[in-house]
């Protein structure tokens, strides 16, 4: 019995990853094909933030790294502002803002950030 199973496990190997292999080239193929424009992935909201501490949306109005502690701090910058910001530099769906939870998670990032520069 084990001599049977020992000859069989190399086949089974080659069939298993010449069917992963398969389909992973399947599923780029789909998601090339269904997604030309589309923001498919939101940005976690403490990348969000990172990203707005980075400078990122400075085209958007959003100061970067001490300049926007000062800003959130003094309430130039919230969580809808920041999110806005996203949305215009095509980042975010429009949709984003209607979302209470990725709201409420920008906003604690918001604080994270403010309170521990």
């Amino acid at each position: 019995m084990k001599k049977l199973i020992l000859s069989c496990l190399p086949a089974l190997l080659i069939s298993t990853t010449t069917v992963v292999l398969d389909a992973k080239s399947e599923v780029k193929t789909l998601s090339m094909a269904t997604i030309p424009n589309r923001v498919e992935e939101r940005i976690s909201p403490y990348n969000l933030t990172s990203l707005a501490y980075q400078g990122y949306y400075s085209g958007e109005g959003i100061a970067s790294a001490g300049a926007l502690i000062q800003d959130i701090n003094s309430g130039k910058i919230n969580e809808v502002k920041l999110i806005q910001a996203a949305i215009d530099a095509h980042q975010l769906a429009p949709e984003t803002l209607n979302d209470d939870s990725y709201v409420q998670s920008v906003r604690t990032q918001l604080f994270f950030l403010s309170s521990t520069h």
